[in-house]
């Protein structure tokens, strides 16, 4: 009797764990009651879906960019996206989270908002604006930077300081000019680099927009740095081969007077240290006198020099770092708007001469120039060019209150010019 009843317990407690694994499994391959849920991979999102409930329509591509457009066509909203399997699709507009998507079939899918999607035909339609719409020069109404689109299909973003902060070519397609920055192949059998800057499109209410963040106008206003207004070239890079700047030096003695004569110059990289947002660099200037013999010089140590100095490549704004002591040394700073904010600029000169004396003829003067600046700063312009006409004229001081072509006149068009900017 014992033996029997033990054994209709055994038998009643394996129908109890059954039933238990059964409704186990039920809640586990339910999901959201649509049966055993389907795993879903990113390509299945790729596709053009509608909205249930109003005319609106995403399109999401196979590169992870996304659209919404109205029935019309117009171009709502863009960006980009992510995919995960818990969360789904995931769009972006500008870094800045929009909704995430869940596919509930293959044909379905419900937003972060509560709103439902069938996929759909995107309906044909001619766009209200042609690709010729977008060329021109558009300024943003809210932030002081402009826009360039032009019919070989090239674009550039540039501040109104004449800095461009970017470039690259344009693809337009259904009424939307994708704007692609370009990185050339550094093998003739590699492809080029093209990566999406942003996309530009206008609004139902006829405005060009950034991406649907930003609207901008037409403008007349083509902002350019100083250095491209004047037709100033920045002709040297650091560490180029030595350069022959004519009738660059002068040396003046009592009895001879003021004589202009040939130098060479080089420009070398001696340390560079980026640190706490600024750039310290060293740099050395090396300007040999080559004197003329016909030049005769009664002096034992005749008085030698050179125009040289820093500018802002965007203002104009000339950085005169000052006439050396006695020992060779001088310093200064300057006030830099960069960035919206003031910082500032730091230069220190260490000069030393070899070879003053008349029996030595050829004069060396080596400086070594200790710069900080913002490392983003890429308008810092070194300058060595042409001294003044006459000995008095170079030393009378120069204004650093106007722009360095208004001081400098047509001697920097044959200057040796060179841009410190250093990248990482």
């Amino acid at each position: 009797m014992t033996k029997r009843i033990l054994a209709l317990l055994l038998a009643a407690l394996c129908l109890l764990l059954a039933a238990c694994g059964k409704q186990e499994t039920a809640a586990a391959t339910d999901g959201n009651g649509l049966g055993e849920k389907a795993e879903f991979v990113k390509e299945d999102y790729v596709g053009s879906w509608k909205y249930n409930d109003y005319d609106l329509y995403l399109t999401v591509y196979s590169d992870g960019t996304w659209e919404e457009t109205d029935g019309t066509g117009a171009v709502t909203a863009s960006g980009t996206s992510t995919f995960s399997e818990l969360d789904g699709l995931s769009l972006y507009n500008q870094g800045s989270f929009v909704r995430s998507f869940q596919l509930t079939d293959a044909k379905s899918m419900t937003d972060s908002d509560g709103g439902s999607l069938s996929a759909a035909q995107m309906p044909e339609y001619v766009p209200e604006y042609s690709e010729s719409d977008f060329y021109g020069n558009w300024e943003y109404d809210d932030s002081t930077k402009f826009l360039t689109l032009d019919e070989s299909k090239q674009w550039r973003a540039v501040l109104s300081s004449g800095k461009v902060e970017a470039t690259g070519r344009f693809e337009y397609q259904d009424g939307v000019a994708y704007l692609y920055e370009i990185t050339p192949p550094e093998d003739e059998d590699d492809e080029e680099e093209k990566n999406l800057y942003t996309m530009v499109y206008f609004d139902s209410e006829g405005n060009l927009t950034d991406n649907g963040v930003h609207t901008m106008h037409s403008s007349d206003e083509n902002p350019q740095s100083y250095i491209d207004l004047n037709g100033i070239e920045a002709n040297y890079t650091l560490d180029d081969d030595p350069v022959m700047l004519k009738n660059g030096g002068y040396v003046y003695s009592e009895a001879d007077g003021y004589h202009q004569m040939p130098v060479r110059v080089e420009i070398e990289e001696k340390r560079t240290r980026h640190r706490s947002g600024l750039l310290k660099l060293k740099v050395r200037v090396t300007v040999d006198y080559l004197i003329d013999d016909d030049v005769s010089t009664v002096d034992d140590d005749p008085e030698r020099g050179f125009s040289y100095g820093l500018f802002n490549a965007y203002t104009g704004q000339h950085y005169i770092i000052g006439e050396p002591n006695r020992k060779g040394y001088a310093e200064n700073s300057w006030q830099l708007a960069w960035n919206g904010s003031n910082t500032t600029v730091y230069a220190e000169v260490d000069m030393t001469w070899s070879n003053k004396t008349r029996s030595d003829r050829n004069a060396r003067c080596t400086a070594d120039i200790y710069i900080e600046v913002p490392e983003d700063f890429d308008g810092l312009m070194l300058y060595l060019c042409p001294t003044e006409s006459t000995y008095e004229a170079q030393k009378t001081p120069v204004d650093t209150s106007v722009p360095v072509t208004d001081s400098l006149g047509a001697r920097l068009n044959s200057a040796v010019i060179c841009n410190l900017f250093i990248e990482d």
